[in-house]
C-alpha cells in the first residue's frame, strides 16, 4: 500500500460516514416526502449528526494549531472558536432579529442590507483563517446565526437562489467531474476504497435501521430513513475537494470517492421512490363525510387560512355550522405560510408557541379562542401554524386531517376579490395545493370562493341581518354533500336556507331522480318544523337556460353552496370547455367568475369518496337509526307529503307556487 494511500484511508472512511443535513434536506425536498413522519425523522437526524460532525471537525483543527503536545496548548485556538461562536449567536444573532423581525415584508430588505451581509460572510471567513480554522467555518457559522425565514433570510435565499443554483452549483460539479479519471486508478486502490465504501455503507444502514426498529418503526420505513441517511452530495464533494487542494488525498482516491457519490445517489433515490408511498399516510380507512356521519356525534371541521382576509368569512363559516349541545363542533384551525429562507418545514401547535409563531398565526388563534368563548359547552378549538413549501403542504393538512378526524376540511381559493368586484391577484401555487388536497384528502374537501370583501365582511354574529344560504342541487355525491352541510347550517336561527333543484326537461322519472327524490324528501321530513328553509325545483332544457338562471337568479344570497361534480346532465353538456379551474366542477367554476352578479361566497365541495366510487346509481343509503337516511324508505311515507312546506317549479325561468 502507497504512503499516499495510506494517509488517505482515515478522511475517506470519515467523509463516507458523514451525514450531511443539507444533502438529505435536498434529497427529501427532491423526492417531496419532506413534510412526512420520515422525512421529518431523517431530518432531525441528519441536522444531529452534523452539528457533531461540524464541533468535532472544530475541535481537531483546534488540536491542529497547538504548537506542542502539552495538554493546555490547544487551550488558546479552542477558546478562540468558543469566542468566535459566542459573538455570533449571543450579540449578532439577537441584533439582526430585532432589526428585522418587526420589519413588514421583505421590501425593508434593501441592497445595503444585502451588501452588509455579504460583507459579513468576508469577514467572518477571513477571522476563521485567524483562528485556525477553515474558511468555510465562519460563513456557515454566520449562516446558522442570521434569523431564518422573512424578511432576512428570504431576502438572502431570492438573491443567492439563483445565482448559486443556476450557475455555481452546476460550475462547481462540473469541475469536479473534469478532475475525476477513473482510468488513473490501480486495482489496489479499487479493492481498498471500495471495500471501505461499502463497508461503511452497510454499517450506517445497520446502525440505523436497528434504533428504528426498537422504537417500532415498520421495517420498510427503517430501511427506507437508513436509505436516506446514506445519501451523499454537494458536502462531500466539498470536503474531498479541499482534502485534495491540502494534499492530504491523492487523486486516486479523491476519484473514488466522487464517484462514490455519484454512484450512492443514483442507487438511493429510485429505491426510495420504489420503496415508500407518502400517500398512504393520507388514506383513511373509513368513509369520512357530512352525509355519513352520525348527526348526534361531533361534527369536525378542518379550517385553512393563508392571508388576514381569510379570517371574517372562514369564521362566518364555523358560526353557521351551528354548533349546539346536540350538535357539537370540533375545530381545527390551520395557519398555511410559504417556507422561505429556511430549509425544514415546520408544524406545530400555536397555542404552545404562542408569540414565536407568524402574526397571522396569533390572529387566527385570537379568533378561535373569541369563538370558542361565544359557544362555550357546544365547541372545541386547535390551531395549528404549518410552514412548508407549497409543492408538500398537503402532507401536513392531510395528516392533521387523519389525526383529527376531520368531516370536511375547508382551503381558500386561489383567486382573491378586490372591493370592486374584479379579480385582485391570483396564486398558481396554491391552486396546485388545493388540487393537491382533493387528490388526496381523507375526508370531504371544500375549496371557499371569498367574496366577503364586497358585502364589508358582515359578521352573522354581530348582524342584525338574516345570513341566506342557497344550495344548488343536481345530482351526485358532491351535491349529496352539500346538501348535508347545508341542512346543517338552517339550523342556526339566522339562516335561512333555500334548496335549489335543478331538473332536466323529461328526466323525471330515472332512477337518479327517484334516488335524488329519496334523499331530499328524508331531509325535507327531518326538518319540517324549521320554517327557515325553502325547497325549490328550477326545470331547465340545456346549459344556456342553466347559465341564463344562475347569472340572474343569486344575487341576494350571502353563501352558496355546490358540489363540485355531477351525474351526467343535459345542463353541463358543453359547458365544462369554458371550464378556467378545474378543481371547482363546471357549476363551481362558473360561479366563481368575476362576472356572475353576485356578492355570495361560495363552497364547493368534494365528497371523500373512500373507493373510487362514493354512490353508484342504484346504491342505497345503510345507516343506523341515529342517521338522517333510512336504508330504505318505504313507499307509503315517500308518498306522503310535507304539509308545512311549500315548493316552487319553474320551466326555464318561469316560476309556479304549489
Amino acid at each position: 500500500m502507497s504512503t499516499s494511500l495510506q494517509n488517505s484511508l482515515i478522511l475517506v472512511a470519515s467523509s463516507q460516514s458523514l451525514t450531511a443535513f443539507p444533502v438529505i434536506s435536498t434529497l427529501l425536498d427532491e423526492l417531496k416526502i419532506i413534510n412526512t413522519d420520515v422525512g421529518r425523522i431523517a431530518l432531525s437526524s441528519s441536522m444531529f449528526s452534523f452539528l457533531i460532525g461540524f464541533s468535532t471537525t472544530s475541535v481537531l483543527f483546534s488540536i491542529k494549531q497547538a504548537n506542542s503536545h502539552h495538554i493546555y496548548s490547544f487551550l488558546p485556538p479552542f477558546l478562540s472558536v468558543v469566542a468566535f461562536v459566542a459573538t455570533n449567536f449571543l450579540i449578532l444573532r439577537p441584533k439582526l432579529k430585532k432589526m428585522f423581525t418587526q420589519a413588514m415584508g421583505p421590501k425593508c430588505i434593501d441592497e445595503k442590507t444585502i451588501a452588509f451581509i455579504f460583507i459579513l460572510v468576508m469577514v467572518s471567513a477571513f477571522i476563521s483563517e485567524v483562528i485556525g480554522q477553515h474558511y468555510i467555518f465562519g460563513p456557515l457559522l454566520l449562516g446558522l446565526a442570521v434569523p431564518d425565514g422573512p424578511p432576512l433570510g428570504a431576502a438572502i435565499s431570492s438573491k443567492l437562489a439563483s445565482l448559486g443554483l443556476a450557475f455555481f452549483y452546476p460550475a462547481y460539479c462540473a469541475v469536479t467531474g473534469l478532475q475525476t479519471n477513473v482510468f488513473d486508478v490501480d486495482l489496489e486502490t479499487y479493492y481498498i476504497i471500495g471495500i471501505i465504501i461499502i463497508f461503511t455503507f452497510v454499517v450506517k444502514l445497520i446502525a440505523v435501521i436497528l434504533p428504528a426498529l426498537c422504537f417500532n418503526l415498520p421495517i420498510k420505513e427503517a430501511v427506507v430513513l437508513a436509505l436516506i441517511l446514506n445519501a451523499r452530495g454537494i458536502v462531500e464533494l466539498t470536503f474531498v475537494n479541499l482534502w485534495k487542494d491540502g494534499k492530504q488525498i491523492g487523486n486516486q482516491s479523491f476519484t473514488l470517492v466522487t464517484v462514490s457519490v455519484l454512484v450512492v445517489t443514483a442507487i438511493i433515490t429510485p429505491l426510495v421512490r420504489m420503496l415508500y408511498d407518502p400517500e398512504k399516510q393520507c388514506v383513511s380507512k373509513k368513509r369520512s363525510t357530512i352525509h355519513h356521519s352520525n348527526s348526534s356525534l361531533e361534527f369536525r371541521i378542518l379550517v385553512c387560512i393563508h392571508n388576514p382576509e381569510n379570517i371574517p368569512t372562514m369564521m362566518n363559516i364555523l358560526e353557521v355550522t351551528h354548533a349546539s349541545e346536540m350538535n357539537p363542533v370540533a375545530v381545527t384551525a390551520m395557519v398555511l405560510i410559504e417556507l422561505v429562507g429556511r430549509s425544514t418545514p415546520v408544524l406545530v401547535r400555536t397555542e404552545k408557541y404562542r408569540g414565536e409563531t407568524p402574526l397571522l398565526a396569533d390572529q387566527v388563534l385570537n379568533s378561535l379562542i373569541q369563538y370558542e368563548a361565544r359557544n362555550e359547552g357546544c365547541t372545541t378549538a386547535q390551531s395549528y401554524t404549518s410552514m412548508s413549501q407549497f409543492q408538500t403542504m398537503h402532507d401536513d393538512i392531510c395528516r392533521i386531517a387523519i389525526d383529527k378526524r376531520a368531516n370536511i376540511l375547508i382551503l381558500p381559493f386561489h383567486k382573491k376579490w378586490a372591493i370592486s368586484g374584479k379579480i385582485e391577484s391570483t396564486s398558481s401555487p396554491i391552486q396546485n395545493l388545493n388540487i393537491n388536497v382533493l387528490n388526496k384528502a381523507p375526508c370531504s374537501v371544500g375549496i371557499l370562493i371569498d367574496r366577503g370583501i364586497l358585502t364589508g365582511f358582515t359578521s352573522v354574529r354581530t348582524s342584525q341581518l338574516k345570513f341566506h344560504v342557497a344550495v344548488l342541487f343536481l345530482s351526485g355525491s358532491d351535491d349529496l354533500e352539500a346538501l348535508a352541510y347545508s341542512f346543517r347550517m338552517g339550523k342556526h336561527e339566522r339562516v335561512h336556507l333555500t334548496i335549489i333543484r335543478l331538473l332536466v326537461s323529461g328526466d323525471e322519472n330515472s332512477k337518479d331522480i327517484k334516488f335524488d327524490n329519496n334523499v331530499i324528501h328524508e331531509y325535507r321530513q327531518a326538518n319540517k318544523e324549521n320554517d327557515r328553509i325553502t325547497y325549490e325545483e328550477r326545470v331547465l332544457t340545456d346549459g344556456l337556460c342553466l347559465s341564463s338562471y344562475m347569472s340572474s337568479n343569486l344575487e341576494h344570497y350571502n353563501l352558496i353552496l355546490v358540489g363540485k361534480t355531477h351525474q351526467d346532465s343535459p345542463l353541463l353538456q358543453g359547458l365544462g370547455e369554458w371550464n378556467e379551474c378545474p378543481e371547482l366542477g363546471v357549476m363551481g367554476d362558473m360561479l366563481a367568475s368575476p362576472y356572475l352578479k353576485t356578492k355570495a361566497s361560495v363552497l364547493v365541495i368534494q365528497q371523500h369518496n373512500l373507493r373510487g366510487n362514493v354512490l353508484s346509481k342504484n346504491m342505497r343509503f345503510l345507516r343506523s337509526k341515529s342517521s338522517s337516511i333510512y336504508p330504505e324508505l318505504p313507499t307509503k311515507i315517500i308518498c306522503q307529503g310535507v304539509k308545512t312546506d311549500s315548493f316552487y317549479i319553474s320551466v326555464d325561468g318561469s316560476r309556479h307556487s304549489y
